[in-house]
């Protein structure tokens, strides 16, 4: 039996080994775009994107909670606009009825009143957050997540214009 060593053969396989090694992980960057594919690339910077990641998807859903608030703000702006336009007729029809004496006009000037009075109900009624009136006096706040902290909130007090809180 015979055993033939070369150590420069040896030495070759090596290199060639490790070549094929170095030209394969390049590859493998090129193809994925990533300079971290494993955790064998690099332990530390694997668990910082990781890190990174969840934040991001953190801040992604709080932006998506934000926009969300706003949307409903805009909603409770625009139907406190209206009511108020309501409030201002419904005042202008009291100041009329005060001097009149007259129980037909008086009776027609409660009737408009009254319709005043439903319109708001309705507007309230019809602003809804999630499924859930907000300005019908169902909830009085609502607290919104606006960061990754548990303790980055802001919480949003709503107005009660049912109305039964108006008669």
């Amino acid at each position: 039996m015979f055993v033939i060593s070369s150590a420069s053969a040896l030495i070759s396989a090596n290199a060639l080994n490790s070549a094929t090694f170095d030209a394969n992980k390049a590859s493998e960057r090129i193809s994925t775009g990533k300079r971290i594919n494993r955790a064998s690339d690099d332990p530390s910077g694997l668990v910082r994107a990781m890190a990174l990641k969840a934040d991001i998807s953190s801040y992604t859903k709080a932006l998506d909670n934000i926009n969300e608030g706003v949307s409903a703000m805009d909603k409770i702006a625009t139907t406190l606009a209206s009511i108020y336009d309501i409030l201002t007729e419904m005042r202008s029809l009291a100041d009329s009825a005060i001097s009149e004496t007259d129980a037909d006009t008086i009776t027609s000037y409660r009737d408009d009143f009254d319709q005043y009075v439903s319109d708001i109900g309705t507007l309230s009624d019809q602003v809804t957050v999630a499924g859930a009136g907000v300005m019908d006096g169902t909830p009085s706040s609502v607290t919104i997540q606006v960061g990754i902290s548990t303790t980055s909130t802001r919480t949003f007090d709503y107005v009660n214009t049912s109305a039964s809180t108006l008669t």
